[in-house]
């Protein structure tokens, strides 16, 4: 087992996730690796994931699924870069809320458009002015509240 972490580590360089990290998840990958062949069936995400104190979300299942279609199993490469995409996704969304909370308490709309767009173009997802408002007048609440997780889902329903 301290072979394949050493290894793991050495081939995720370029990797967002700290060495920490990528060794909390080798270490339950390989915990949960029982044909000790390097690959785990898809049924074994869920107590992975709770077992590293995590939920993952249907949408990050079926990403698994996805790369898993020909074995239903998948490696601790694909495991990592699902990792990965997870927590890049985050950030998004983190930026987006901010943005989006600046307009709501009184910022003004064109500079939170631009942060909104430029945290899309970090994620590759185009968003036109028209488009963007046309999502936050679906997401205003009757008292001219946003529902920020409405919000996220619609605009970030591109990236998952």
């Amino acid at each position: 087992m301290g072979n394949k972490i050493s290894k793991s580590n050495q081939s995720q360089n370029a990797s967002i996730l700290t060495p920490e990290q990528i060794q909390e998840y080798t270490e339950a990958f390989y915990i949960f690796d029982q044909a000790g062949d390097g690959e785990i069936e898809v049924a074994s995400i869920w107590p992975m994931m709770s077992a590293l104190g995590q939920c993952i979300p249907n949408t990050d299942l079926r990403r698994l699924m996805a790369y898993a279609k020909v074995k239903n199993t998948f490696s601790l490469k694909q495991f990592l870069k699902i990792q990965e995409m997870r927590l890049v996704e985050q950030k998004i969304k983190e930026k987006l809320v901010e943005a989006f909370k600046c307009y709501e308490v009184g910022g003004n709309f064109e500079e939170t458009f631009d942060n909104i767009k430029n945290t899309l173009e970090e994620a590759q997802i185009d968003l036109s002015m028209g488009k963007f408002e046309e999502l936050a007048r679906e997401t205003l609440e009757g008292e001219g509240d946003y529902r920020y997780e409405e919000f996220l889902k619609m605009v970030t329903n591109k990236v998952g």
